[in-house]
């Protein structure tokens, strides 16, 4: 797994590599933490430094999911949201950006595996694939068969932790939004497959 350059992948100011799309990235590879809340489905966010960066806040009570992501730095401003879609079957999850929809989520029917098709609004045509391997601890993110991030579920801790790994160039908010996603998703299936057998 790539490290990041300590002394040029800092994450207290974006490289804006894309001016047009306002895309916030970084020109390394970074790396970052999320960690649960242990009462609620909140989800705090911490770089390589262990600073607390964003946090993605549920609206509780609500029959199906929404988080606010927030950024930490300043005013706590919103710059995301991830809403849940009524879907029958497979779950279904739109991720918005500075107010815009930025892309559909959806969860597909694999066997044994975890697999979720992701479709940029503004880019359909080149869809993201999110995969886990047998274990459902290791998910890889593709796009044009490129690698752009990594996301490990850590086996042993007092609330659930992910490891995320973001490629340069890739949108930071995007990608963390979807590992968040990816959580709420399998943890879902986890419950149901239990509820049935009790």
């Amino acid at each position: 797994m790539t490290q990041p350059d300590p002394g040029t992948a800092k994450t207290d100011v974006f490289d804006i590599a894309n001016d047009q799309s306002g895309a916030r990235v970084f020109r390394n590879t970074t790396e970052w933490t999320i960690k649960k809340s242990f009462f609620w489905n909140d989800y705090d966010i911490f770089d390589d430094h262990g600073e607390k960066i964003f946090e993605a806040e549920s609206k509780h009570f609500t029959f199906l999911k929404k988080l606010t992501f927030k950024d930490l730095r300043g005013n706590c401003n919103e710059i995301g949201r991830i809403e849940q879609n009524f879907a029958l079957f497979l779950q279904e999850y739109e991720i918005h950006i500075d107010g815009a929809l930025y892309a559909t989520m959806r969860q597909k029917l694999k066997l044994f595996l975890t697999e979720f098709s992701v479709e940029p609004a503004k880019n359909p045509e080149n869809p993201i694939t999110i995969s886990s391997d047998w274990t459902g601890h290791n998910y890889e993110f593709h796009q044009n068969d490129i690698l752009i991030a990594t996301v490990h579920k850590h086996w042993f801790s007092w609330t659930a932790t992910y490891s995320v790994t973001i490629m340069p160039e890739q949108d930071v908010v995007f990608i963390l939004s979807c590992s968040v996603v990816v959580y709420q998703a399998v943890e879902k299936g986890h419950s149901d497959t239990k509820s049935k057998k009790g």
